[in-house]
């Protein structure tokens, strides 16, 4: 499948920037630059070329409108040539460098693409438009067509968006595990990162896609790597889990493959004290029956039951108390979860303070 690039010498740059982009993305583009040999009658090259292609990208600026010459002769032989397609098929690919006018009124009643304001854009609609309708052109089944998408595939699988996006980490967000799977037998990187740190499988954990955890973390995926904010896929797991209605099925196929479940972050937090911190029993149940440990302090000296009792959950302090949290340990200013409930902490239901206030008088009795 060849492709051809018209353009006006003044035009060049913007030409040879569309060629190497093509190229890097496996198509075959054809310029007279690169391709007519030394000692070939050019225009008799041109010709054919123009003849032979599938596709005619036909580079539209304020200069190429006013020219006479060879781009206007290139552009008559691609419309001679467009006569003889199916009015449904795309042949001439109009792309504008700037803000000019169209004035051949063949081209006005095309679609056109501006790579204005944003080059990138305009190249990823060009590159759409190329290779959705060369599958369409080719017949079911033949080699050809099975190897031009192995081939786009692969160049798909790696493509980078912008912010470091990949296409698996689209479909990872989306819970479009069949596409997760085609990315990753494809050859993406299963663990890059996006700009900010993200990965496939953090995505995944964020739109709580469960199959698309799974199949990542059955694919390869290193559950144990840090991710944005140095967090580990399991504090993602538990953080989501509180921020939507999700249930603990993600936790769950998180630890199911191999998370350290006391592993700390950069504040010195492990799972089960991000968890406790935010009321979430049914995990901190699920973290304590895996090995999670109770009393791990952070880097303030704070235990799940600490940082717990600032707070109203009362139901979460009482079930770690009972999984025997150590009731006395203070942190580095000498606070108890007593001493945090009465200045920090907030009043509610049966009350914090209450409630420590009883235990300890247990434990005293005791």
């Amino acid at each position: 499948m060849s492709i051809f690039i018209s353009y006006a010498k003044e035009d060049g740059a913007d030409a040879e920037s569309i060629y190497r982009f093509l190229k890097k993305m496996g198509l075959n583009p054809w310029m007279d630059k690169y391709s007519i040999i030394a000692g070939e009658n050019w225009e008799l090259a041109i010709e054919t070329a123009i003849d032979n292609c599938r596709f005619f990208i036909a580079i539209i600026s304020s200069t190429s409108t006013k020219k006479i010459g060879v781009v206007q002769k290139e552009l008559k032989l691609a419309k001679d040539r467009l006569d003889h397609f199916p009015e449904s098929e795309i042949f001439i690919i109009p792309v504008r460098v700037d803000d000019c006018h169209v004035g051949d009124r063949g081209l006005r009643k095309l679609h056109w693409i501006d790579m204005f304001p944003n080059w990138e854009d305009g190249l990823d609609r060009m590159y759409s438009t190329i290779t959705r309708n060369h599958i369409k052109d080719q017949p079911e089944n033949t080699i050809n067509n099975i190897n031009f998408l192995l081939a786009i595939a692969e160049v798909e699988s790696k493509k980078v968006h912008d912010g470091g996006w990949t296409n698996l980490m689209i479909s990872s967000f989306k819970g479009e595990t069949e596409l997760v799977e085609f990315w990753v037998n494809n050859g993406a990187d299963i663990d890059a990162m996006k700009n900010d740190g993200d990965t496939a499988l953090s995505l995944a954990i964020c739109g709580n896609s469960l199959e698309a955890a799974d199949s990542l973390l059955r694919n390869g995926a290193d559950i144990n790597l840090k991710t944005q904010y140095n967090w580990s896929y399991l504090k993602w797991a538990v953080f989501e889990a509180s921020c939507e209605d999700c249930g603990i099925e993600m936790v769950q196929i998180i630890l199911d493959h191999g998370a350290k479940i006391n592993e700390l972050d950069e504040a010195g937090d492990t799972a089960l004290n991000e968890a406790a911190s935010l009321g979430m029993l049914d995990i901190v149940k699920l973290l304590i029956e895996r090995g999670a440990k109770v009393d791990v302090p952070n880097n303030e000296g704070e235990t799940a039951l600490l940082q717990t009792a600032r707070y109203s959950y009362v139901d979460v302090v009482k079930y770690l108390l009972e999984s025997g949290a150590n009731y006395y340990h203070k942190n580095y200013k000498g606070n108890s979860a007593l001493d945090i409930a009465k200045e920090e902490g907030e009043d509610y239901g049966e009350g914090m303070v209450e409630f420590l206030t009883k235990w300890q008088e247990n434990l005293t009795i005791a």
